[in-house]
């Protein structure tokens, strides 16, 4: 009887090839679950690794060149190259223009190129990374391998990158075959991730060029506003003052005439205090409306505090008693400011603080000395232990006309803001509700060079 020489088992082999694409879905699942493409590199080298390969480079297209992406085993690879070329892996990037590579030869024709033993494995290393053939026996025992390929990242007809992959084994046409399909799915799933992050980044830039443009719309539309404003307080403070100027000058011939007696002499207190009050709304509206113009002049500063303590402290209130408390400390430096300007806008901050502080409260008025990273301020704080302002409101103390007082019109800190920013210095509001308000402006002190 004649027996037949059984067919040769292919089910290890199938079997393998099964694992192995089972393994290759899975890793293609967890990729495509990745958004960074630091992770999606990193687990692509890695992917090379779990199907066969014993170390893995992948390399990606910056335009210019081939750039290391990822590399697995990480510490392995790195040491590896470190050995061959004394240099960091990291860094590497290999011009396109090195046609001689075979990185870029790959690259460029988009065909795997399959290297048997370890002799060729070795003989692509230095060609590639351009490493020091004195230790090139040094690199053979190091990799472990018996065969490599370099394989092209390829999506449609345009490559997007390489990978190297260094296998313990000889290559099979069906290990090749593996490699090579999990190289074309992940290089699509790389570039689709690219695409994405690249999208994200455009639609970023525009987002952010729109908020510009918005933000630059809102600052012109409020500049507009700020002009028409300043305009229509210009006419409104004109129109007021020459008709006040009648008054007052009425009101001292009414003196003359009429007996001062306990009623007529409280008549004729309030009309007076009220005019002063109108004077003080027009002189905030011319404030508001004239155009800067800065007479910097050498000044102490304590001297410049005092002056507008006694100017606020003469102002008659008629809500809020605050006593107001210079506290002097050390001597500060003199500063270079338009004193009549700044000495409005302290005034006006003072009157506010006084208005916002009951009876018996106290508003603190202070310089002291700011060294910032080396650069010098002279910081003067108006604090007060009145009720605060609404967090609500604080975004909006800065506008013109602003204000929830039942008197002002809302240009105390707009003109106190304009006088600072017009000397060089910054503004700063922290107020508590409930607990009081400070404000502090901090000046350019005055240098030797400035003249008295």
């Amino acid at each position: 009887m004649t027996h037949q020489a059984p067919e040769p088992s292919t089910n290890v082999l199938s079997s393998r090839g099964r694992s192995k694409r089972e393994t290759i879905l899975a890793i293609l699942d967890q990729v495509a679950q990745l958004s960074e493409i630091d992770e999606v590199t990193r687990a692509i080298a890695h992917g090379f690794v779990e199907i066969g390969a014993v170390m893995a480079v992948l390399m990606v297209c910056d335009g210019e060149g081939l750039k290391v992406a990822a590399w697995w085993p990480e510490q392995v690879v790195a040491d590896l190259y470190r050995l061959g070329t004394g240099q960091e892996f990291s860094e590497l990037t290999i011009p396109l223009d090195e046609h001689d590579n075979p990185y870029v030869a790959v690259y460029r024709s988009r065909e795997p190129k399959l290297l048997r033993g370890p002799e060729e494995v070795a003989d692509l290393l230095f060609a590639t990374f351009h490493g020091d053939p004195a230790i090139r026996p040094l690199v053979i025992e190091a990799a472990h391998g018996k065969a490599g390929a370099v394989l092209p990242l390829v999506v449609g007809d345009q490559a997007v990158g390489i990978a190297g992959i260094d296998y313990a084994d000889d290559l099979t046409e069906g290990d090749l075959h593996l490699f090579n399909i999990f190289a074309s799915s992940a290089a699509t799933l790389l570039n689709f991730k690219r695409d994405i992050v690249s999208r994200e980044a455009i639609l970023a830039d525009l987002e952010r060029a729109l908020d510009n443009e918005r933000k630059t719309r809102a600052e012109l539309n409020r500049a507009e506003r700020l002009a028409a404003l300043g305009e229509m307080s210009a006419v409104v403070a004109h129109e007021i003052r020459n008709p006040l100027a009648v008054i007052r000058n009425s009101l001292s011939s009414l003196k003359r005439h009429l007996t001062d007696c306990g009623q007529t002499r409280l008549l004729r207190g309030i009309v007076d205090e009220e005019t002063r009050r109108i004077e003080r709304i027009i002189d905030d509206m011319l404030a508001f409306s004239s155009p800067l113009e800065i007479r910097g002049t050498r000044i102490d500063t304590d001297e410049l505090l005092d002056g507008a303590i006694v100017l606020a402290a003469q102002q008659a209130l008629q809500s809020g008693a605050g006593k107001i408390v210079h506290q002097q400390g050390k001597s500060v430096p003199h500063v270079v400011v338009d004193a009549r300007r700044l000495t409005h806008a302290l005034v006006n901050l003072l009157v506010n603080a006084r208005q916002a502080t009951e009876q018996g409260g106290t508003v603190s008025v202070g310089a002291s000395c700011l060294d910032e990273e080396g650069r010098l301020w002279v910081r003067i704080t108006v604090c007060d232990t009145g009720a605060g302002i609404d967090p609500a409101h604080l975004s909006q103390i800065w506008d013109p006309f602003f204000t929830t007082k039942a008197t002002g019109i809302g240009l105390g800190l707009v003109i106190v803001k304009r006088a600072v920013d017009a000397c060089g210095g910054r503004l700063a509001v922290d107020s508590v509700s409930g607990r009081g308000t400070t404000v502090t402006l901090d000046l350019p002190p005055a240098t030797d060079d400035d003249c008295d």
